[in-house]
């Protein structure tokens, strides 16, 4: 795998382009345009969702890298050695996101329930994009394996060079897990504005099920370990965002757009 894609010569000091940056910048993008062009045929704003946007994605850079912090003291034992091993943990985004959409949306008059169904499918395509930058740099790794779909890490920028042996590349298959239903949203799971949400909220239910199903096959430390189940913090959190999903479906039901707000 290749965590620097490739280095350019600008001045004394050359500057390494990392596969991960790399693709994390495209991903955002992709997932920005897509949603914004779903959400002004179905009659939105197009400038204040660009903004509510722009909030989300900041959100989503402070609720990961803040949970990645917090998972990584309490691993550690230590803030200061958490606040040197800089990171980003993908529900901490997603929270932190959802929770600045929501701020936003209300402050500018956007649907956020409506907003986010149509999102479905940018964000899927989106989050797969990014897995590949995963894939790339080394980080969230498997553990080993013996198949022959097993990746090794020579590059010595990757967290996982270290372990030698060749690993399941789970974001690989988080990947492709994340087509298949960016596939079957956009063509079988359709918009249903007479309950807002809802869309939304079966994607985060069974993108949840994904992750549990494929947390197993990690072998990174630092995605966290607890209980005497030694269950990841990203198990824990897709647990409890499918208990909430089962509590807000039948609200969600009763929802009902704003009328005239959408075309």
């Amino acid at each position: 795998m290749h965590p620097v894609i490739t280095v350019l010569e600008l001045g004394p000091r050359p500057l390494p382009i990392g596969s991960y940056g790399l693709l994390l910048a495209l991903a955002l993008a992709l997932g920005a345009v897509l949603t914004l062009r779903a959400a002004t045929r179905a009659g939105m704003d197009g400038g204040a969702v660009v903004a509510v946007l722009g909030c989300t994605v900041a959100g989503g850079f402070v609720g990961g890298w803040a949970l990645h912090l917090v998972v990584q003291a309490a691993r550690l034992g230590s803030w200061s050695e958490a606040l040197q091993r800089p990171g980003l943990a993908f529900y901490g985004a997603g929270l932190g996101g959802l929770l600045a959409l929501a701020v936003s949306a209300r402050a500018l008059a956007v649907p956020a329930l409506a907003l986010l169904d149509r999102a479905v499918v940018a964000v899927a395509l989106a989050h797969a994009v990014g897995r590949v930058g995963c894939l790339l740099g080394g980080c969230c790794h498997g553990a080993p394996t013996t198949g022959w779909v097993g990746v090794r890490y020579d590059h010595p920028l990757a967290p996982a060079s270290s372990l030698g042996v060749p690993l399941h590349p789970v974001p690989l298959y988080e990947a492709s897990g994340l087509l298949l239903l960016a596939l079957a949203f956009g063509l079988r799971v359709g918009v249903d504005d007479r309950r807002p949400g809802r869309r939304m909220l079966t994607y985060v239910a069974c993108y949840s099920l994904l992750r549990l199903a494929l947390e197993g096959l990690r072998g990174d430390r630092v995605r966290g370990l607890w209980l005497a189940a030694g269950l990841s913090t990203s198990q824990l959190i897709a647990l409890s965002l499918l208990a909430a999903c089962a509590l807000l479906w039948p609200l969600l039901g009763s929802a009902r757009p704003p009328a005239g707000r959408l075309a």
